[in-house]
């Protein structure tokens, strides 16, 4: 779980990676080759997508929030 400014920046330094990971995968292997490998990736760009919506729309909620 993301919780701080420097682990969302990780975070989306990590999804850069990984698309580029899956891009390459894409072009290097065609449909049907590499399909695990593929979706292992595909998994964890959702997952750190995910974490990163939950970051997001909790900073939102907490700048939101009258002091």
């Amino acid at each position: 779980m993301i919780t701080n400014a420097a682990e969302y920046e990780k975070a989306h330094g990590d999804l850069r990676i990984l698309e580029q990971r899956i891009a390459d995968l894409e072009r290097d292997h065609p449909i049907g080759e590499k399909g695990f490998t593929k979706a292992g990736v595909r998994k964890m760009i959702a997952k750190i997508n995910e974490e990163l919506a939950v970051f997001e729309s909790r900073e939102e909620t907490r700048l939101a929030t009258p002091r």
